[in-house]
């Protein structure tokens, strides 16, 4: 009897190591798909962002996705970002310079750097789709989470 109770907790742990072994496999698959995708929308140049929380140090606020983006084309960009202290961030047609796109394979994150006038923009997507815009101008300073999608 002593044998049979730990021939099944032999087995039992072995098909709960062998589970776990198949999570962080289909983690990592997922990741990297999300990484591609994440590459090839950013890679075309027509894309949104859409911000879902601002935040400041330890101080955050949820915002309208559907009211706060950023869309992305070769052409033109449009704006309107919303600061932590209510301050929008506006723009109604522009034009982007020191445009630079930059992927990291090694941690699967995808940077975006570019400037509207004086304005810098950095967006940095992470492995698992998280965006994260960081606005630093004369006006505002404006660090926000959200997605990416493309137009």
């Amino acid at each position: 009897m002593k044998k049979l109770v730990l021939l099944v907790a032999i087995f039992s742990l072995s098909a709960s190591f062998y589970g776990h072994a198949q999570s962080q496999t289909t983690h990592q698959e997922a990741f990297e798909a999300t990484y591609q995708n994440m590459k090839s929308i950013v890679d075309s140049g027509h894309f949104r962002y859409l911000g879902h929380t601002v935040f400041e140090s330890r101080k955050r606020k949820l915002i309208e996705a559907s009211e706060n983006q950023l869309d992305i084309t070769p052409s033109n960009v449009t704006a309107h970002l919303e600061a932590l202290d209510m301050k929008v961030y506006e723009v109604k047609s522009g034009e982007t310079s020191n445009y630079k796109v930059n992927h990291d394979d090694a941690t699967q994150t995808v940077e975006i750097n570019f400037n509207i006038g004086a304005d810098e923009f950095q967006i940095e997507v992470k492995k698992n789709g998280k965006a994260f815009l960081t606005l630093r101008s004369s006006d505002n300073n404006i660090q926000q989470s959200g997605v990416i999608e493309r137009i």
